[in-house]
């Protein structure tokens, strides 16, 4: 059977695009112990569920849909062909476009689907996540020049390859769960 092919949503709307219910348990969730229903409740970006693999939106700080990251079950990450990395993200805790414009008080910009969902869910505040340490120091410069209220915080991974690229940033950093460290 023949796949079917969604027309584009008019105006930049969200839409979902696969019929998998919300108490669908992804293996790579399973293993992260994240709910589909509440990660998709998180952010306003599009999360979707292909066969076993995990397909999360990618936007730019205007909104705009820039690609997605696949996720397999054994947490094997690649962006789909086309897709654009540098300074994209998925949000949680916030939705992009002009209301980034808005935003006060601490942003946290990662790097790592689950990572950043935990983040937000632990500490309430607005979460960019984006694809892969490397990128983080892109993201960040754009979240200060499009997000000038923010106290940009950047969450590292507790390994060499996290803190070095968080020190990077030039930003304030945090190894979850550890003493916080100043640019």
């Amino acid at each position: 059977m023949a796949e079917q092919r969604k027309a584009p949503v008019p105006n930049g709307e969200r839409a979902p695009i696969n019929s998998v219910p919300d108490e669908y348990i992804s293996p790579y969730l399973r293993r992260k112990a994240i709910p589909l229903a509440s990660l998709r409740a998180a952010t306003s970006a599009r999360i979707q569920i292909r066969g076993e693999v995990l397909f999360r939106e990618l936007v730019d700080a205007a909104g705009d849909h820039r690609g997605w990251e696949r996720i397999w079950p054994d947490g094997t990450k690649k962006t789909a062909y086309g897709s654009t990395v540098r300074a994209t993200f998925t949000p949680f805790g916030f939705r992009t476009g002009p209301d980034v414009l808005r935003l006060r008080g601490t942003l946290i910009v990662c790097a790592g689907l689950a990572d950043g969902f935990r983040i937000n869910e632990a500490t309430g505040w607005p979460v960019a996540c984006g694809v892969g340490e490397p990128g983080l120091k892109a993201l960040a410069d754009c979240l200060f020049t499009c997000a000038p209220h923010v106290d940009l915080l950047v969450a590292a991974d507790a390994d060499e390859a996290g803190i070095r690229a968080a020190k990077a940033t030039g930003r304030r950093w945090v190894v979850p769960g550890e003493v916080s460290h100043a640019a």
